[in-house]
C-alpha cells in the first residue's frame, strides 16, 4: 500500500508517484501520476484525462483539468517521460 508513504509528511513532496489501477470485474484500466496534492488519472477505455486535487477533493469527484490546462499538460508530459524512461510505450497507453 502507498497509503503510509502518501501520509508521511517527511516524503519529498516533489517526488512523483506513477500508478496503475487494474480492476477485477469491468474493462476499466487507468493509470496516472501523483504530484504533490494533484493526481492525473487517464483511462484509455473511457478516453478520459482527469485532474484532481487530493487535498480538497480526496474522493476524486471534481475534475479540474479544464480549469488547470497547463498543469494537466505538464503532468501528462511528466507521465510520458516516466513511461519512456522505464521502457514503456506511451502510444500503447493512448498517449502521444
Amino acid at each position: 500500500s502507498l497509503l503510509p508513504t502518501l501520509r508521511d509528511a517527511t516524503v519529498d513532496p516533489g517526488r512523483d508517484v506513477y500508478m496503475e489501477q487494474i480492476p477485477d470485474a469491468k474493462p476499466f484500466f487507468a493509470f496516472g501520476l501523483i504530484h504533490g496534492s494533484h493526481k492525473l488519472l487517464i483511462s484509455p477505455y473511457y478516453g478520459t484525462r482527469e485532474l484532481f486535487d487530493m487535498r480538497t477533493d480526496p474522493g476524486d469527484q471534481h475534475d479540474i483539468s479544464d480549469a488547470q490546462p497547463a498543469l494537466t499538460a505538464r503532468l501528462t508530459k511528466a507521465l510520458i517521460d516516466f513511461q519512456r524512461t522505464h521502457g514503456l510505450d506511451p502510444a500503447s497507453y493512448g498517449l502521444r
